[in-house]
């Protein structure tokens, strides 16, 4: 869902929606790689807590390292290895705000497991984060919309072909 509403997000600020729905579909292959491991919260909670914690920091890195041997384009790399900040080398990095806005859309139209949009989870973005974002690529409500529904259309068709 995330790749959708990234590569709808790309049609409207003339950014490669290729790569925008790489890094949309690419950007938690980090997280999955733990989650292997991860124990069932109700078998160890403490340990699972803690894990969760240390996913804040590690998921970008591992999923940066994955993504390098796989020989994604640098761009992508930039983007995922430096998960949630907009501002990468102090210029703008619109493949993270397209992120950061897709990962909110996605959240607002359901998409997102209950456990990865919690309020203390890690990959939810400060609400100023996502109004960044939306301010720095220029957007406004209809575009929003636009990404919204596009994004909609497209998990309904991708549903019915699964």
């Amino acid at each position: 869902s995330t790749a959708h509403a990234c590569q709808a997000a790309s049609r409207l600020i003339s950014t490669n929606g290729n790569f925008a729905f790489l890094t949309g579909l690419l950007h938690k292959i980090g997280l999955m790689v733990h989650l292997i491991n991860l124990p069932s919260p109700t078998q160890e909670p403490r340990k699972s807590q803690a894990l969760w914690d240390a996913l804040n920091i590690s998921h970008p890195a591992i999923s940066h390292y994955i993504l390098s041997h796989w020989k994604m384009p640098n761009e992508i790399l930039l983007t995922i290895g430096n998960y949630g900040q907009l501002l990468i080398n102090d210029q703008l990095n619109e493949l993270s705000a397209l992120l950061l806005i897709a990962e909110e859309i996605t959240r607002r139209i359901g998409y997102s497991h209950p456990s990865l949009t919690s309020k203390d989870s890690f990959s939810t973005y400060p609400q100023e984060d996502y109004q960044d974002a939306i301010q720095l690529l220029n957007l406004n409500a209809n575009d929003l919309e636009k990404i919204m529904t596009e994004t909609q259309n497209a998990l309904r068709l991708t549903s019915r072909i699964v």
